[in-house]
């Protein structure tokens, strides 16, 4: 029997794991050239907030200053995330970009410090990224970040909200320690893990 190339391989082993009707989705995009989303961004899931909505960080604009990490996050309304036809909006760029991943065994960041993730839920954090990357969606939050690994602290740079509390802040404020299981410990751990 002639050797199996590395990527039927996978495909192979990838089969175990997802459900029927996933590969039904993704089998046909495999053959199919994805156009390169911009490069200029890379939203990666961190948490949830009030709305209810989804938070991401931009990890292709993570900048190291000193001893310190600024990073720049939104947070999108789940409703608007859900608004998106995975299939049909953006010429099916969403799904095809996901199906890619999925064969590539893609793990979103978040999964370095939530051990209750599935492969389930990764799979729907995954779409939720792509969809942020894609989909041109208002943020109800957009948040400049600065983070101090060291002493497990954060501040706010600048904020713009949108919606009922509408309005922005361009003045640093001060140090905060993170508290546990929070939104800004996830992106503390997430960025700081990979320093």
């Amino acid at each position: 029997m002639p050797p199996r190339s590395e990527g039927r391989k996978r495909r192979i082993e990838m089969g175990r794991f997802l459900p029927m009707w996933l590969w039904v989705l993704v089998l046909p995009l495999l053959a199919t050239d994805v156009h390169a989303q911009s490069p200029s961004v890379d939203w990666k899931y961190y948490g949830a907030a009030d709305g209810p909505s989804h938070c991401f960080f931009d990890a292709n604009e993570v900048k190291r200053v000193e001893r310190h990490i600024r990073v720049w996050t939104k947070c999108l309304l789940e409703k608007d995330l859900e608004g998106i036809d995975i299939e049909k909006d953006f010429d099916g760029r969403i799904l095809k970009t996901v199906a890619q991943k999925v064969v590539r065994s893609y793990v979103p960041p978040i999964t370095l410090v939530e051990e209750t993730i599935d492969f389930d839920k990764s799979m729907a954090i995954t779409v939720h990224e792509e969809t942020a990357n894609i989909a041109p969606i208002e943020p109800q939050a957009r948040i400049f970040y600065e983070l101090d690994c060291g002493e497990h602290m954060i501040r706010e740079l600048s904020i713009s909200l949108v919606g009922g509390k509408s309005g922005s802040k361009d003045t640093p404020s001060i140090w905060h320690h993170v508290s546990a299981g929070t939104n800004g410990d996830r992106l503390l751990k997430i960025l700081c893990l990979q320093r």
